[in-house]
Protein backbone atom coordinates (compact mmCIF):
# COMPACT_ATOMS: atom_id res chain seq x y z
CA UNK A 1 0.00 0.00 0.00
CA UNK A 2 1.31 3.60 -0.67
CA UNK A 3 2.60 5.02 1.89
CA UNK A 4 0.81 8.52 1.62
CA UNK A 5 -2.92 6.99 1.33
CA UNK A 6 -3.53 10.54 -0.68
CA UNK A 7 -1.43 9.48 -3.34
CA UNK A 8 -4.07 6.34 -4.60
CA UNK A 9 -6.34 9.86 -5.16
CA UNK A 10 -5.88 9.75 -8.88
CA UNK A 11 -7.72 14.06 -9.25
CA UNK A 12 -9.30 13.26 -12.67
CA UNK A 13 -10.95 9.84 -11.14
CA UNK A 14 -12.18 12.32 -8.03
CA UNK A 15 -13.70 14.67 -10.17
CA UNK A 16 -15.21 11.67 -12.11
CA UNK A 17 -16.97 9.95 -8.88
CA UNK A 18 -17.75 13.15 -7.53
CA UNK A 19 -19.99 13.98 -10.03
CA UNK A 20 -21.45 10.93 -10.24
CA UNK A 21 -22.30 10.98 -6.42
CA UNK A 22 -23.90 14.66 -6.71
CA UNK A 23 -26.36 12.82 -9.07
CA UNK A 24 -27.53 10.04 -6.64
CA UNK A 25 -27.61 12.86 -3.89
CA UNK A 26 -29.40 15.10 -6.00
CA UNK A 27 -33.26 15.98 -5.19
CA UNK A 28 -33.91 17.24 -8.66
CA UNK A 29 -35.89 14.09 -9.96
CA UNK A 30 -34.72 14.73 -13.87
CA UNK A 31 -30.89 14.84 -12.75
CA UNK A 32 -31.91 11.41 -10.82
CA UNK A 33 -33.68 10.00 -13.29
CA UNK A 34 -30.64 10.28 -16.07
CA UNK A 35 -28.29 8.43 -14.02
CA UNK A 36 -27.51 4.81 -13.99
CA UNK A 37 -30.23 4.01 -11.35
CA UNK A 38 -33.06 5.80 -10.80
CA UNK A 39 -33.31 6.12 -6.54
CA UNK A 40 -32.25 8.34 -4.75
CA UNK A 41 -29.80 8.50 -1.50
CA UNK A 42 -31.42 10.69 0.84
CA UNK A 43 -34.44 11.12 3.46
CA UNK A 44 -36.18 14.61 4.20
CA UNK A 45 -35.34 14.57 8.15
CA UNK A 46 -31.34 14.40 7.08
CA UNK A 47 -28.82 15.25 4.89
CA UNK A 48 -25.83 13.44 4.09
CA UNK A 49 -23.92 15.11 7.09
CA UNK A 50 -21.62 13.05 8.19
CA UNK A 51 -20.22 11.99 4.70
CA UNK A 52 -20.12 15.52 2.56
CA UNK A 53 -19.73 14.98 -1.13
CA UNK A 54 -15.91 15.52 -1.25
CA UNK A 55 -14.79 13.18 1.36
CA UNK A 56 -17.67 10.88 -0.39
CA UNK A 57 -15.79 11.33 -3.66
CA UNK A 58 -12.04 10.93 -2.46
CA UNK A 59 -13.08 7.66 0.00
CA UNK A 60 -14.72 5.83 -3.18
CA UNK A 61 -11.52 6.04 -5.19
CA UNK A 62 -9.98 4.79 -2.02
CA UNK A 63 -12.59 2.14 -1.62
CA UNK A 64 -11.57 1.21 -6.07
CA UNK A 65 -8.15 0.38 -5.02
CA UNK A 66 -9.02 -2.82 -3.38
CA UNK A 67 -6.04 -4.54 -4.20
CA UNK A 68 -3.82 -1.93 -2.49
CA UNK A 69 -5.77 -4.17 0.65
CA UNK A 70 -4.81 -7.35 1.86
CA UNK A 71 -7.63 -8.50 3.67
CA UNK A 72 -8.94 -10.97 5.71
CA UNK A 73 -11.47 -12.33 3.82
CA UNK A 74 -13.33 -12.74 0.32
CA UNK A 75 -13.85 -9.04 0.07
CA UNK A 76 -12.56 -6.59 2.57
CA UNK A 77 -14.81 -4.76 4.98
CA UNK A 78 -15.76 -1.18 5.38
CA UNK A 79 -16.74 0.16 8.69
CA UNK A 80 -18.80 3.22 8.98
CA UNK A 81 -18.34 4.58 12.88
CA UNK A 82 -21.45 6.98 13.02
CA UNK A 83 -22.74 5.88 9.58
CA UNK A 84 -25.91 8.31 9.37
CA UNK A 85 -28.17 7.80 6.83
CA UNK A 86 -26.29 4.71 5.44
CA UNK A 87 -24.71 6.30 2.33
CA UNK A 88 -20.89 5.52 2.56
CA UNK A 89 -21.92 1.59 3.53
CA UNK A 90 -24.04 1.78 0.42
CA UNK A 91 -21.39 3.03 -1.64
CA UNK A 92 -18.55 0.17 -0.16
CA UNK A 93 -21.14 -2.39 -1.14
CA UNK A 94 -21.59 -1.03 -4.33
CA UNK A 95 -17.98 -0.83 -4.91
CA UNK A 96 -16.99 -4.41 -3.82
CA UNK A 97 -16.92 -4.36 -0.36
CA UNK A 98 -18.27 -5.57 2.74
CA UNK A 99 -19.81 -2.29 3.56
CA UNK A 100 -20.89 -1.74 7.85
CA UNK A 101 -22.19 0.92 9.67
CA UNK A 102 -22.87 1.59 13.29
CA UNK A 103 -25.22 4.82 14.03
CA UNK A 104 -26.19 6.31 17.53
CA UNK A 105 -29.33 7.83 16.19
CA UNK A 106 -32.25 5.55 16.21
CA UNK A 107 -33.63 8.04 13.58
CA UNK A 108 -31.34 8.10 11.43
CA UNK A 109 -30.45 4.50 11.85
CA UNK A 110 -34.06 3.74 10.54
CA UNK A 111 -32.96 6.56 7.56
CA UNK A 112 -30.29 4.05 6.52
CA UNK A 113 -32.59 0.73 6.44
CA UNK A 114 -34.59 2.48 4.27
CA UNK A 115 -31.91 3.60 1.98
CA UNK A 116 -29.99 0.71 1.90
CA UNK A 117 -33.78 -1.53 1.07
CA UNK A 118 -34.45 1.49 -1.94
CA UNK A 119 -30.79 0.54 -2.88
CA UNK A 120 -31.25 -3.06 -3.16
CA UNK A 121 -34.62 -2.73 -4.64
CA UNK A 122 -32.74 -0.65 -7.63
CA UNK A 123 -30.11 -2.98 -7.81
CA UNK A 124 -27.26 -1.11 -6.78
CA UNK A 125 -25.89 -2.90 -4.54
CA UNK A 126 -26.36 -6.68 -2.92
CA UNK A 127 -28.39 -7.19 0.02
CA UNK A 128 -25.50 -9.37 1.90
CA UNK A 129 -23.04 -6.71 1.42
CA UNK A 130 -24.81 -3.97 3.20
CA UNK A 131 -24.99 -3.82 6.74
CA UNK A 132 -25.86 -1.19 9.83
CA UNK A 133 -26.81 -1.27 13.69
CA UNK A 134 -28.05 0.81 16.09
CA UNK A 135 -25.93 1.69 18.82
CA UNK A 136 -22.70 2.84 20.18
CA UNK A 137 -19.59 1.65 18.33
CA UNK A 138 -17.11 1.76 20.88
CA UNK A 139 -16.63 -2.06 22.49
CA UNK A 140 -17.57 -2.93 25.73
CA UNK A 141 -14.93 -2.08 28.44
CA UNK A 142 -13.55 0.79 26.58
CA UNK A 143 -12.98 3.65 28.52
CA UNK A 144 -14.46 6.85 26.86
CA UNK A 145 -13.09 9.96 27.82
CA UNK A 146 -14.63 13.44 27.43
CA UNK A 147 -13.18 16.77 25.73
CA UNK A 148 -13.08 19.83 27.59
CA UNK A 149 -17.41 20.74 26.73
CA UNK A 150 -16.43 24.53 25.61
CA UNK A 151 -15.03 22.33 22.70
CA UNK A 152 -17.55 19.39 22.16
CA UNK A 153 -20.08 20.43 20.37
CA UNK A 154 -21.59 16.82 20.47
CA UNK A 155 -21.19 15.97 24.01
CA UNK A 156 -24.70 16.89 25.22
CA UNK A 157 -26.16 15.04 21.94
CA UNK A 158 -24.37 11.75 22.36
CA UNK A 159 -25.35 12.22 26.36
CA UNK A 160 -28.77 12.53 25.80
CA UNK A 161 -29.06 9.11 23.72
CA UNK A 162 -26.26 7.11 25.59
CA UNK A 163 -29.43 4.92 27.75
CA UNK A 164 -31.05 4.72 24.76
CA UNK A 165 -28.05 3.49 22.22
CA UNK A 166 -26.30 0.20 23.71
CA UNK A 167 -22.91 -0.84 22.43
CA UNK A 168 -22.63 -3.11 19.82
CA UNK A 169 -20.42 -6.15 18.86
CA UNK A 170 -20.50 -5.95 15.40
CA UNK A 171 -18.97 -10.03 15.26
CA UNK A 172 -22.61 -11.14 17.03
CA UNK A 173 -24.44 -8.22 14.31
CA UNK A 174 -22.54 -8.97 11.21
CA UNK A 175 -20.35 -12.15 11.64
CA UNK A 176 -17.36 -9.75 10.77
CA UNK A 177 -14.84 -8.81 13.58
CA UNK A 178 -13.11 -5.88 14.55
CA UNK A 179 -9.40 -7.31 13.59
CA UNK A 180 -11.76 -8.27 9.98
CA UNK A 181 -11.97 -4.50 9.30
CA UNK A 182 -9.72 -3.19 6.47
CA UNK A 183 -10.91 0.36 6.12
CA UNK A 184 -12.52 2.52 8.99
CA UNK A 185 -14.02 5.45 8.89
CA UNK A 186 -15.65 8.64 10.97
CA UNK A 187 -17.09 11.97 11.03
CA UNK A 188 -16.17 13.33 14.01
CA UNK A 189 -18.48 13.49 17.13
CA UNK A 190 -16.30 11.69 19.15
CA UNK A 191 -13.10 13.50 20.75
CA UNK A 192 -9.98 12.37 18.68
CA UNK A 193 -7.95 10.74 21.31
CA UNK A 194 -11.23 8.11 21.43
CA UNK A 195 -11.29 7.58 18.03
CA UNK A 196 -7.62 6.73 18.04
CA UNK A 197 -7.52 5.08 20.66
CA UNK A 198 -9.99 2.88 19.49
CA UNK A 199 -8.45 2.31 15.94
CA UNK A 200 -4.99 1.37 17.73
CA UNK A 201 -7.15 -1.45 20.71
CA UNK A 202 -9.02 -3.02 17.92
CA UNK A 203 -7.53 -2.92 14.49
CA UNK A 204 -5.45 -5.47 12.58
CA UNK A 205 -1.99 -4.74 11.53
CA UNK A 206 -2.18 -2.60 8.15
CA UNK A 207 -6.00 -1.24 8.31
CA UNK A 208 -6.51 2.07 7.78
CA UNK A 209 -8.59 4.72 9.48
CA UNK A 210 -9.97 7.84 7.57
CA UNK A 211 -10.70 10.55 9.83
CA UNK A 212 -12.66 14.07 9.60
CA UNK A 213 -11.80 16.95 11.56
CA UNK A 214 -14.95 18.88 13.04
CA UNK A 215 -13.43 20.30 16.61
CA UNK A 216 -9.70 21.67 17.42
CA UNK A 217 -9.43 18.81 19.58
CA UNK A 218 -5.59 17.35 19.61
CA UNK A 219 -4.44 13.68 20.48
CA UNK A 220 -1.38 11.80 21.21
CA UNK A 221 -0.64 9.46 18.61
CA UNK A 222 -1.35 6.30 19.97
CA UNK A 223 1.88 3.10 19.41
CA UNK A 224 1.63 1.87 16.13
CA UNK A 225 -0.38 4.39 14.31
CA UNK A 226 1.23 6.70 11.51
CA UNK A 227 -0.09 9.38 9.48
CA UNK A 228 -0.96 8.13 5.72
CA UNK A 229 -1.78 11.70 3.91
CA UNK A 230 -4.60 13.76 3.81
CA UNK A 231 -7.36 14.60 0.99
CA UNK A 232 -9.33 17.54 1.66
CA UNK A 233 -10.49 17.30 5.00
CA UNK A 234 -9.76 13.73 5.29
CA UNK A 235 -7.02 12.54 7.34
CA UNK A 236 -5.67 8.66 7.13
CA UNK A 237 -4.12 6.87 9.22
CA UNK A 238 -2.81 3.39 9.36
CA UNK A 239 -1.80 0.56 11.76
CA UNK A 240 1.54 -0.20 11.92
Amino acid sequence: MATELSDLINYEEYLRIKEECAKLDSTNPQVVATSMHNWQLGMPLSQNSTSHLSNRAALRVILSRKSEFNPSRDKPVFYDLGCGIGTLVIYAAHDGWYGTGAEFDEEHFRGALINIDNAVKAGFIDKNYAMVAHGNFFPEGFKVRELNPKIDEFRKYLKSREKISQRIDISTLFGIDLSEVDLFYHFQVESKDNILRFFADYARKGSVLAFVSTMPDKADMPRGIHPAGSFNTLSFYRKG
